[in-house]
Formats: structure tokens, C-alpha cells, sequence
């Protein structure tokens, strides 16, 4: 069970973002089909300090829905990877491609 095209909009002083995320209480899922407190503030954290993410290469372990990869991205990540356990990773991918869909089409 998903719910589809849950939005959360990062706005600071040098980045807005809408961020498109899928999540679920599928319990294959365990805990990576939830949005965690500490994604979104780390996501803020990151909004407000774009300088430690901007033009460098980020590893996120644990991605879980992939919130805080895709909110480094936004604020200018050079490359983003994101992982997690083999059974998260389809639900992850589904993530990104539906944030590279809404960017790319304009739809924010």
C-alpha cells in the first residue's frame, strides 16, 4: 500500500524544493517505508547549509524513501548515492524516478 504523491516543500533563503515521496506500511518494508523526524530535520539542516552538500559527492546509507539524497540533490549535490537493504531498494528507485519525472516535466 503506497501513498502516492505525498509532497513536502523545503523553502530557504537559497533553495526551494518540493520533494515528491511514496511511503508505505508495507511491512517487508520495515522501517524504510517511513518518513523519520530525523530525515526531515537533517533534510532542513541541509537546506540551511547548502555549502556542505553543494558540488560534492554524497553517500547516504539507510536511505529509507530517500528524503534526505533527494533533498542533497536539490541543493546541488554533485552525485547523490543512496542505499539500502535489497528488499527497500525497489521502493527507493520508485522515489527518485518520480522526483526526476516531476523536475524534468516542470511539475513541482
Amino acid at each position: 500500500f503506497f501513498i502516492q504523491n505525498e509532497s513536502y516543500l523545503f523553502t530557504t533563503d537559497s533553495v526551494k524544493t518540493n520533494i515528491w515521496l511514496n511511503t508505505s506500511n508495507d511491512a517487508n518494508l520495515e522501517t524504510g517505508g517511513a518518513i523519520w523526524h530525523a530525515a526531515l530535520s537533517l533534510s532542513n539542516y541541509i537546506l540551511d547549509n547548502v555549502d556542505l552538500v553543494r558540488g560534492k559527492h554524497v553517500l547516504e546509507l539507510g536511505s529509507g524513501c530517500g528524503l534526505v539524497g533527494l533533498v542533497a540533490a536539490a541543493a546541488g549535490a554533485r552525485t547523490v548515492t543512496m542505499s539500502d537493504i535489497c528488499e527497500q531498494m525497489e521502493h527507493l528507485k520508485a522515489n527518485i524516478d518520480l522526483n526526476t519525472v516531476k523536475r524534468s516535466s516542470g511539475d513541482y
